[in-house]
C-alpha cells in the first residue's frame, strides 16, 4: 500500500479540522477546514461580514450576562451578541462581586438578526490577559484573539493555527480608538469607542452604555475577517467590562 503524500487532510477525531501529515507521521498542526460553500455564501452576504460600518451598544447591564446588540450605519439591527451557557454558580458570583467578572470562564454567541448563531466565542478564565477562541456556529475552529500587553497601548493578536493574522492596537495608552491591520501590517479597519452614540434619535435603542463603532472600506477574506469581526464585538469584555 502507497503513502499519501504529504499535505493536509480531515482529522479523524475533529473533522472540522485538517491534520498536516508529513509524509511519514501526522503531526500536531492544524488548521481549520474549508467551510460548506452554501454557508460560505451565506456568511459572505451576511451584513456582519459586508457593511462598512458596524455599531456595538450594550443592553442595560444586570450584573449576571452581558448582552449587546448590532446595528448597521442605517440604525438597522444586524445582528447580537449575547453571553450564553452560564453557570447558576457564576451567576451568583457575579452577582455578589463585580470584582470576579473578568476571572471566569465566558462563553458568547454571534447571532444575525434572525437570531441564527454565526459564531461562538469563547474567552477562559482570565489570569491577566484576555483571550478569546473564536469558532462557527458548526464548531469550526476559526482562530484566537490575545491580550498582547497589560502596560503601554492596548493590543490584542490575531492568529490562525498559530501562525499570526493580524492585530488590533490602540492610538495610544489612554486611548480606545483602535486600528486593525492585517499580517503585513496594513490598516483595513478602525473600531472606536464612543459615549452614548446618537442617544437622541437611538434613545429607545441604546442605553447610556458606551458604543462601538467599527468601519471597514471593504469585506474582509477568511478567516480574517470573522477575527475581526470578533473582535470589534468583544472588545468590552477584553478592556473594560471587569472595570464595571
Amino acid at each position: 500500500m502507497s503513502t499519501p503524500p504529504a499535505g493536509w487532510y480531515p482529522d479523524q477525531a475533529r473533522p472540522q479540522l485538517l491534520r498536516w501529515w508529513d509524509g511519514l507521521a501526522w503531526t500536531d498542526h492544524t488548521r481549520p477546514g474549508e467551510q460548506p460553500p452554501q454557508q460560505a455564501q451565506a456568511q459572505r452576504a451576511n451584513p456582519l461580514y459586508t457593511e462598512p460600518m458596524l455599531i456595538v451598544s450594550q443592553r442595560a447591564w444586570s450584573g449576571l450576562a452581558a448582552a449587546y446588540d448590532v446595528f448597521d450605519q442605517h440604525q438597522q439591527q444586524v445582528g447580537s451578541v449575547n453571553q450564553v451557557d452560564k453557570s447558576g454558580a457564576a451567576k451568583a458570583l457575579r452577582f455578589l462581586s463585580s470584582s470576579a467578572r473578568g476571572f471566569l470562564t465566558k462563553r458568547y454567541e454571534v447571532r444575525d438578526a434572525q437570531g441564527q448563531p454565526l459564531l461562538t466565542i469563547e474567552q477562559p478564565a482570565k489570569t491577566f490577559k484576555s483571550k478569546f477562541t473564536v469558532s462557527r456556529a458548526d464548531g469550526t475552529l476559526i482562530g484566537d484573539i490575545e491580550q498582547r500587553n497589560l502596560v503601554g497601548k492596548a493590543r490584542l493578536a490575531f492568529s490562525v493555527n498559530g501562525a499570526a493574522a493580524g492585530e488590533l492596537a490602540a492610538e495610544s495608552w489612554a486611548s480606545r480608538n483602535f486600528a486593525v491591520t492585517d499580517e503585513h501590517g496594513r490598516q483595513v479597519a478602525t473600531v472606536a469607542k464612543r459615549h452614548a452614540f446618537d442617544k437622541t434619535s437611538l434613545k429607545e435603542v441604546f442605553t447610556t452604555d458606551d458604543s462601538y463603532v467599527m468601519e471597514r472600506p471593504q469585506p474582509l477574506s477568511e478567516p480574517f475577517g470573522s477575527l475581526v469581526v470578533a473582535t470589534a464585538l468583544c472588545l468590552d469584555a477584553a478592556f473594560y467590562e471587569q472595570q464595571e
